[in-house]
C-alpha cells in the first residue's frame, strides 16, 4: 500500500475503533499495519459455488420464519440475479447483491423493508451492515480500477477503503472484527489492533458465500467442502464441529436468539438448530429455488433469494390500521408564531414570534406552565444539548438564549436579516441564513468564528440545515433549488432544480433523503411573506447521494411551506398556506391524514419520540398585504393515533 493510502486505511480502522469499542487498547492502535499487510499479501483464491442456473432470474423475498406472510421485496429492473439480503440491525431496510445487470454490472442496493426506497450504493457484492447501520462492509471484485478484496465504504459511497484479501465479509456483533473468506481458509480481522488471524488451521476444498457470528460473537457458522462433502460447520475458538452434510447452498443466518440457524438445504431454507442433533426442519410453502435466509433483527422474518414464480402477498407492508393526527390542546401564545422547536427531551417547546407580544416564550407541554422571555423571536433553533436555543428577529443580530431562565448567552451577526438558522446534529456548528444577502454562514458554537460563508444562491434564502454527519449542508431558496454545499469550506456539492420557489425542507435521519416543498413566488418584500398561489405545490422526496427523484407528495392547494420527517424516517407531516396540516407515509409517498385550517401554517415538528407533532401559524395575507391573524391557530399539539376502520382521509379542523 502507498502511504497515502496507509493513513487513509488507519483512519478508517480508528473511525470504526472509536465508534463501537472505546477502549484503551486504541492506543497501540500503530500495529495495525501490519496485520493488513500480512493479510493483503496473500492471494485471493475465489473459489465459490454457482449460485443458480443461468437461465433463471431470482429476486429477494421476506416471510415469516413459519413460512406465512411471504412477499416479494426486491426486483431490480435491468439485473437479473438478486441475492445475499442482509437485514440492517434496526429492521427497517436490507442491502443485497444485484448481478448479470446491463454490460454484466454487479451492484449491490439497499431498499426499505417494505419494497420502497430502492438505493444503489456501488458496484460491489456480498454487503453487510455494520452494528450501528452507518457502513457497509463488502467485497469487490476489483472493477473500476479498485484492487479486489474486502472494503468497507458510507452508505453515500463515501469514506471507502481496503480492508483485506478476501471476500463475504461479516461484522462481529460488537463491531470489533470482520470475518471474511480468504483463499480457502476463513479469517477474521481485529478492526481495534489491525491483526488478521487464521479461524481454522486447516485448507477447505471450497467455501462458500455466507458465514455467520452467533448474536454473542463467539461462534462462527458457515459452509465449506472437505472430501467432497458440504458440510455446516460451527468454528468456536480453535474447535470445528460439522452439525450437517448435504445439499446445502447459500448464506447461514444466526437467530437473534441464538437458537436457529436458518440455512439453505435441498434447494428450500431451513432451520437447524446448532447444538442439536435432530434434522433440519423445513419452512413450509416454498417454491422454487430458495437460498441466502437473513433473520430480521426481531427474529421474525428471513429474508431469502429466490427464483420462485409467484409474488406471494403484495409487496406493501400494510399498516394494522391508517394513522390520523388527533389534537391534544391548543395553546394561546398570544401573537402569529413563526417557529418553535422541541427541546430534545420533549418535555418542551420553544415557540417564536412577535417580541412586542409575547415574543419567545417556553411550554412545558406535562403542566402547562409558560415562560416568557423578551428574546427577538422569529427564528428559533433549539441545541441538541438543549441547553440554549438560538434566535433571530428583524436584525442581523443572532442570539444564543439559555432555555432555563432565557439569559443571553453569546451574540452573533450574520450581517443580514437571518432567514433560517439550524444546529449541527453534535451542536458544535450553527447555520445562519439570510434573505437579502442570499448567503448562509457557519458558526463554531465553541468560539463563535465564522467558519465558512456559501454564497452559491441566487434568490433569498428560505431553510437550511446539517446533514447529520454535520459534514456538509442544505439549503433551499427562492431561486428554485436545493443546494448541498461543504459546511467547512462552503464549496457547493450538488444543486437540484424546482419548478417553483422551495420554501420546505426536511432530512431524514439518516441523512438519505432530503424533502422539499415549493409554491408560488413571493409577492413584494420577503418579510412580508405574501406569496402568490402557484401551480405546483408539491413535496417532493429527493435521494441524497445523486440527486434523483424519489417521489412526489401531492395535495397541497398553496405553497406547501414546511415539513418534518419523523424520527424512524417513515412519516412525513408538512403545513402549507392553504392551512392544512398533511400526514404523509414517506415510503408510498400516500396521504394518510389531513387536517383543515385557516390560517397558513409556518412550522411543523415531529417530538423526539415521533409520537407527537406540534404546528405553528395563525396568519393569513390578504391581497392587500394585510394581515388578517387567526389567534386559534397559532399553537396546536396533536398525537399521533391509529384510525378506527374505514374512517375518512381528511378531517376539518377541530374547534
Amino acid at each position: 500500500m502507498n502511504k497515502q493510502h496507509t493513513r487513509h486505511t488507519k483512519g478508517l480502522l480508528a473511525s470504526i475503533a472509536s465508534t463501537l469499542r472505546q477502549t484503551a487498547r486504541w492506543r497501540r492502535r500503530g500495529r495495525f499495519l501490519l496485520g493488513l499487510a500480512a493479510c493483503g499479501a496473500m492471494a485471493s483464491l475465489l473459489q465459490v459455488a454457482p449460485l443458480y442456473a443461468d437461465d433463471v432470474s431470482t429476486a429477494i423475498f421476506v416471510m415469516k420464519v413459519d413460512g406465512s406472510q411471504l412477499r416479494k421485496v426486491a426486483a431490480v429492473e435491468g439485473y437479473k440475479k438478486l441475492n445475499s439480503p442482509q437485514w440492517s440491525h434496526d429492521g427497517k431496510r436490507l442491502a443485497f447483491n444485484a448481478i448479470e445487470g446491463p454490460d454484466g454490472a454487479e451492484k449491490f442496493f439497499v431498499i426499505d423493508a417494505d419494497g420502497q426506497g430502492l438505493q444503489e450504493v456501488g458496484e460491489n457484492s456480498m454487503p453487510h451492515w455494520s452494528p450501528d447501520d452507518k457502513q457497509l462492509a463488502y467485497h469487490n471484485y476489483g472493477r473500476g480500477g479498485l484492487k479486489g478484496g474486502v472494503y468497507v465504504q458510507n452508505l453515500d459511497g463515501k469514506g471507502r477503503d481496503w480492508l483485506a484479501d478476501g471476500y463475504s465479509p461479516r461484522w462481529s456483533p460488537d463491531g470489533s472484527q470482520i470475518a471474511y473468506i480468504s483463499g480457502r481458509s476463513v479469517k477474521v480481522l481485529d478492526l481495534v489492533e489491525g491483526q488478521a488471524r487464521d479461524l481454522t488451521t486447516e485448507a477447505f476444498d471450497e467455501l462458500y458465500f455466507g458465514l455467520d457470528w452467533s448474536p454473542d460473537g463467539k461462534r462462527l457458522a458457515f459452509i465449506g467442502r472437505r472430501n467432497g462433502d458440504r458440510e455446516l460447520l460451527i468454528a468456536s475458538g480453535q474447535s470445528l464441529k460439522v452439525r450437517l452434510r448435504g445439499n446445502l447452498s447459500g448464506n447461514v443466518g444466526w437467530s437473534p436468539d441464538g437458537k436457529r440457524l436458518a440455512i439453505g438445504f435441498d434447494r428450500s431454507i431451513h432451520l437447524i438448530d446448532p447444538d442439536g442433533t435432530k434434522a433440519p426442519e423445513l419452512i413450509p410453502g416454498q417454491e422454487g429455488d430458495n437460498r441466502g435466509p437473513a433473520w430480521s433483527p426481531d427474529g421474525q422474518w428471513l429474508a431469502f433469494s429466490s427464483d420462485r414464480k409467484t409474488d406471494g402477498v403484495p409487496t406493501k407492508v400494510a399498516r394494522k390500521r391508517p394513522l390520523k393526527l388527533e389534537e391534544v390542546v391548543r395553546h394561546p401564545k398570544g401573537s402569529i408564531v413563526y417557529s418553535l422547536a422541541y427541546t430534545p427531551d420533549g418535555r418542551r417547546a420553544v415557540m417564536g414570534g412577535d417580541p412586542v407580544n409575547n415574543g419567545v416564550q417556553v411550554w412545558d407541554l406535562a403542566n402547562g406552565e409558560v415562560s416568557n422571555y423578551s428574546s427577538p423571536g422569529i427564528l428559533i433553533a433549539m441545541s441538541p444539548g438543549g441547553r440554549q436555543f438560538a434566535t433571530a428577529w428583524l436584525s442581523p443580530t443572532i442570539q444564543l438564549v439559555n432555555v432555563d431562565n432565557g439569559e443571553v448567552v453569546r451574540e452573533l451577526n450574520h450581517g443580514n436579516v437571518p432567514s433560517t438558522l439550524s444546529y449541527s446534529k453534535d451542536g458544535g456548528l450553527l447555520l445562519s441564513g439570510g434573505l437579502n444577502d442570499k448567503v448562509l454562514h457557519v458558526w463554531d458554537m465553541n468560539t463563535g468564528d465564522k467558519v465558512c460563508t456559501f454564497s452559491g444562491h441566487e434568490h433569498w434564502i428560505a431553510r437550511a440545515a446539517f446533514l447529520p454527519d454535520g459534514k456538509d449542508a442544505v439549503s433551499v431558496s427562492h431561486d428554485k433549488t436545493l443546494r448541498v454545499w461543504n459546511a467547512k469550506t462552503g464549496i457547493q456539492k450538488l444543486s437540484i432544480a424546482h419548478p417553483e420557489p422551495v420554501y420546505g425542507l426536511a432530512i431524514s435521519p439518516d441523512g438519505r433523503q432530503f424533502l422539499t416543498g415549493t409554491g408560488g413566488a413571493l409577492i413584494g418584500n420577503p418579510l412580508v411573506l405574501q406569496m402568490a398561489q402557484g401551480g405546483d405545490n408539491v413535496l417532493r422526496l429527493w435521494n441524497a447521494s445523486d440527486g434523483k427523484l424519489v417521489r412526489e407528495l401531492k395535495g397541497h392547494t398553496h405553497a406547501a411551506f414546511t415539513a418534518d420527517i419523523s424520527p424512524d424516517g417513515r412519516l412525513a407531516i408538512s403545513g402549507g398556506w392553504d392551512g392544512t396540516i398533511r400526514l404523509w407515509d414517506l415510503g408510498s409517498g400516500e396521504e394518510l391524514h389531513r387536517v383543515e385550517g385557516k390560517g397558513g401554517v409556518m412550522k411543523v415538528a415531529f417530538s423526539p419520540d415521533g409520537k407527537q407533532v406540534l404546528v405553528g401559524g395563525g396568519v393569513t395575507r390578504l391581497a392587500n398585504s394585510r394581515i388578517a391573524e387567526i389567534p386559534d391557530e397559532q399553537i396546536r399539539l396533536y398525537k399521533l393515533v391509529e384510525s378506527p376502520a374505514g374512517a375518512a382521509t381528511a378531517a376539518p379542523e377541530a374547534k
